[in-house]
């Protein structure tokens, strides 16, 4: 299985942390595994992005055209990063819709069978409480899928190993609600 994934949002929501998880699931399941992260003042909330290509790679970066799977945490970042996907791709977007992209760019976007999944990860995850989690909401969302190539279970797993012990409940029930085997409740 060679898969390109793309992960871009801005510092602070977890993007290296989802790329760990992953990465790991593909590592448990036999699968060479490079990456590479840049981060443009990710400290102060500035772009940061992360390339995994999962099976037989040599160089880490993801071509622009290259990607299967684009994960945006933050749904103004997903302008920069759209031209990673190659046809055919599919992007997991943190937005509640998405009416805020032009007609003409999801015409080309159809055009190259590209295909937009948006969830509002953010707002679920503002609902319990725990506004960090939102990147574990979105790979839950992203599990729903049966094209997706990491099974759900194996990420839950993964999830709940390489959680810190005192967020492993949260963050299984972020995960577990993307997936839309929960229902929202308040962070204890």
């Amino acid at each position: 299985m060679n898969q390109q994934i793309l992960l871009c949002g801005v510092g602070g929501q977890g993007i290296l942390f989802a790329t760990k998880i992953l990465s790991e699931v593909a590592v448990r399941k036999g699968q060479g595994v490079i990456g590479s992260e840049t981060h443009g003042m990710s400290q102060r909330g500035g772009s940061v992005t992360s390339h995994l290509k999962i099976g037989s790679f040599r160089g880490p970066l993801i071509r622009r055209g290259g990607a299967d799977y684009l994960f945006c945490f933050e749904k103004g970042e997903i302008f920069g990063n759209l031209a990673y996907l190659k046809d055919g791709g599919v992007a997991f977007i943190d937005a509640p819709n998405l009416d805020y992209i032009p007609e003409k760019i999801k015409s080309i976007l159809a055009e190259k069978n590209i295909v937009l999944h948006s969830f509002d990860a953010s707002a679920t995850a503002m609902q319990m409480g725990a506004p960090l989690v939102l990147n574990l909401i979105l790979i839950g969302f992203a599990g729903r899928f049966r094209d997706f190539p990491l099974e759900t279970e194996a990420l839950r797993q993964v999830v709940g190993e390489v959680s810190p012990e005192r967020f492993r409940g949260l963050n299984l029930q972020a995960f577990d609600f993307g997936l839309g085997n929960k229902s929202v409740s308040a962070a204890q």
